[in-house]
């Protein structure tokens, strides 16, 4: 299912001007991971006057519904992968993705992730639609990753994120690092009673780690 979702907005008077238009496309429709989150943090403050969101999500699940609080139109399609067995859903999927780009007239491809949605990754660059791709973790084999070498930026997350990005002479001048934000109002350091709950002094320092606690 293709969705036209986007529409023109006036601004300066009369005149009228459209907003871009950014397909994101996200490796898994769960919330507990970092990529995940980076997504919802960016559609949320995303300027809507000047960018319009649509996010592809592989299934329905916590992420989409997160979605729907934002305001922020989604569809659901399956990732297919490209194997020697699967190449023909491969190449159904990569059409069924340029429809997807030239029927909703997207301006802008945002990968979530270097691995996945190759096929979406092959029709932006089919239909000539600048391809950005963030990446949360170190790439093996980058120069051979052609997701990478289609695109027009590759934004990792911290210089050791980059760091093979950068060995490479090909994809070196699209690199650029893009640190995770954080929303510091969310986090208050009044009322900390850790140390009285672990008896630890003022005296003794005190580290902490936080990981994905999930099944």
């Amino acid at each position: 299912m293709e969705l036209a979702v986007t529409h023109d907005r006036p601004v300066a008077g009369s005149r009228q001007v459209r907003a871009k238009r950014v397909l994101l496309a996200n490796p898994w429709s769960t919330c507990h991971g970092g990529t995940s989150m980076v997504l919802l943090e960016f559609v949320q403050h995303l300027d809507r006057t000047r960018y319009e969101p649509l996010v592809l999500c592989p299934t329905e699940g916590e992420l989409p519904r997160r979605l729907t609080e934002l305001d922020a139109p989604y569809l659901v399609h399956s990732i297919a992968g490209l194997t020697r067995q699967s190449w023909r859903p491969f190449v159904c999927d990569a059409y069924w993705c340029v429809r997807l780009l030239r029927r909703n007239k997207i301006d802008l491809v945002h990968l979530n992730g270097p691995k996945w949605r190759s096929s979406l990754a092959w029709a932006a660059h089919y239909c000539r639609v600048p391809l950005v791709v963030h990446v949360h973790n170190p790439v093996r084999h980058a120069e051979k990753n052609f997701t990478l070498a289609w695109a027009k930026r590759i934004l990792p997350v911290s210089r050791a994120v980059g760091e093979e990005l950068w060995a490479s002479r090909a994809l070196r001048p699209a690199t650029h690092v893009v640190h995770n934000g954080v929303e510091l109002a969310r986090f208050s350091t009044t009322g900390d009673n850790n140390r009285a709950e672990l008896g630890v002094d003022e005296s003794t320092p005190l580290l902490g780690f936080v990981g994905q606690i999930v099944p």
